[in-house]
C-alpha cells in the first residue's frame, strides 16, 4: 500500500520526489520537476518550473507547468497554464515570473520579479532543466478523464485517454487528442481529433475536425477539413459526467425530432466537409471543397463550394428516397448539387431549427 503524505505548503528551489501519495492544504512551488508515484492533491495553486508527473490522480486549484505535466489517472482543477519550454531559457524565465506573481505570500521586493528564475531555482537545477528536456510536443497528457472548471492555455498539444473537459481552450503550436471533447466556452487549436464527439458551447477555431460527431452553438471555421464520420444520433438528457449523445441511429430515423445530426452547428466554414449523417446548420456552409452527407444537408443561410467541387447529398440514401432523407436544404438553391434532391427552407419561428418545407401528401 502506498504511503501518504500530508502537507500545510511544498517550496522548494530544486527536483522534488515524492514515493506515495501527496496531499497539501495550500499551495505548491517547485524550481525544478515534480515527481509524485501515487495520487496528487493540493488545495492552493500547483506550480511547478520543471516537468509535473504525477502517477495516480491529480486534484488542484489552478496548475501552472514549464515543463508540461502528464498525469496517469484523472485530473480536476480549476485553470491549466502548461508550457514546453525545453532548452529556451528566456521562456522558462516568463513561466518563472508567472509564478512568482501567483505566488501566496511571496517577497513584496521588486527583486523577486525581475530575478524570478533565480529565486524559485537553484542554477544546477535550471541546468538540469535546460540541458536535459526532452523536446515534447505534448504539453498536457492524461491517461482519464481531464475535467477544467476554467480555461486550459496551452503551447503545445493536450492528449487525454478519456473525456476533456475545460470552460474554454487555447492551444497554441499543437492539438486536442481526446475520445470525447466537451467545452463550455470557445475551442482554438491546431487541430481536434476525438474518438467520439466533440461539443463546443461557444466558437471553434482549428485547422483541422476528425471526430465522430460534431455539434458547437457557436460558428466553426476550419482552414482544412471537417470529418465526422458518425451517423446521427438520439438526444439524450445526460449531461456533465455522462455521455449526452445515445448510439447511433439507422438512417431511416434520421427525420425524426429527437435526433442530433452528424454536424450541428450555428455558422459552418471549412475547406471541405464530411458527414457520416447528415448536416445541420443555423446559418450559412461555406466550403472550398466538397460539402459531403450520407444524409440531408440543411443551411438556413446559402450553400457555398469551390467551383470545381460540389454538394454531395444522400450517398447512404437510394435516389427515390432522396427527396424524404437525402435532400439539401438551404435559403436559396445552391449551384452544384451533384448528389440529392434541393427542397425549399419553410419559414421558421425565432429560435428554431432551419428545416424544409413538407413534403405533399
Amino acid at each position: 500500500m502506498a504511503r501518504s503524505f500530508q502537507r500545510k505548503s511544498l517550496t522548494s528551489r530544486r527536483h522534488v520526489a515524492i514515493a506515495g501519495n501527496l496531499a497539501i492544504s495550500g499551495f505548491a512551488t517547485v524550481g525544478g520537476n515534480l515527481s509524485v508515484e501515487g495520487d496528487l492533491r493540493v488545495d492552493g495553486p500547483l506550480m511547478c518550473l520543471g516537468r509535473l508527473t504525477v502517477k495516480g490522480s491529480l486534484t488542484a486549484r489552478d496548475v501552472i507547468v514549464g515543463q508540461g505535466m502528464q498525469v496517469l489517472g484523472d485530473v480536476a482543477a480549476d485553470s491549466i497554464d502548461a508550457r514546453v519550454c525545453g532548452d529556451d531559457a528566456a521562456a522558462l524565465a516568463e513561466i518563472a515570473e508567472r509564478i512568482a506573481f501567483w505566488t501566496p505570500d511571496r517577497a513584496s521586493s521588486e527583486q523577486v520579479s525581475d530575478e524570478a528564475l533565480d529565486w524559485m531555482s537553484d542554477k544546477s537545477t535550471q541546468d538540469d532543466l535546460l540541458d536535459d528536456s526532452l523536446p515534447s510536443e505534448t504539453a498536457v497528457k492524461v491517461g482519464g478523464r481531464c475535467v477544467v472548471a476554467g480555461r486550459v492555455s496551452t503551447v503545445g498539444s493536450v492528449d487525454v485517454g478519456d473525456q476533456f473537459n475545460p470552460d474554454d481552450c487555447e492551444v497554441i503550436a499543437g492539438n486536442v487528442y481526446a475520445k470525447m471533447v466537451l467545452t463550455e466556452g470557445d475551442l482554438l487549436c491546431g487541430g481536434v481529433h476525438a474518438a467520439r464527439w466533440v461539443r463546443v458551447e461557444g466558437d471553434l477555431r482549428c485547422a483541422v475536425v476528425e471526430c465522430s460527431q460534431l455539434e458547437a452553438w457557436g460558428s466553426v471555421e476550419v482552414d482544412d477539413a471537417v470529418v465526422a464520420t458518425g451517423r446521427d444520433t438520439r438526444c439524450s438528457e445526460t449531461r456533465g459526467e455522462g455521455v449526452y449523445r445515445s448510439p447511433e441511429i439507422d438512417p431511416g430515423d434520421a427525420h425524426e425530432r429527437d435526433v442530433l445530426p452528424s454536424i450541428r452547428c450555428a455558422e459552418l466554414k471549412a475547406g471541405a466537409v464530411t458527414a457520416g449523417g447528415s448536416i445541420l446548420v443555423d446559418g450559412v456552409i461555406e466550403s472550398r471543397g466538397y460539402v459531403r452527407a450520407n444524409l440531408s444537408i440543411t443551411s438556413g443561410g446559402t450553400i457555398t463550394t469551390g467551383k470545381a467541387y460540389g454538394i454531395l447529398a444522400g450517398l447512404d440514401v437510394a435516389r427515390d428516397r432522396w427527396q424524404a432523407s437525402g435532400y439539401v436544404c438551404a435559403s436559396a438553391r445552391p449551384v452544384r448539387i451533384l448528389t440529392g434532391m434541393f427542397r425549399a427552407l419553410a419559414k421558421r419561428r425565432r429560435g428554431a431549427d432551419p428545416r424544409p418545407v413538407r413534403l405533399p401528401k
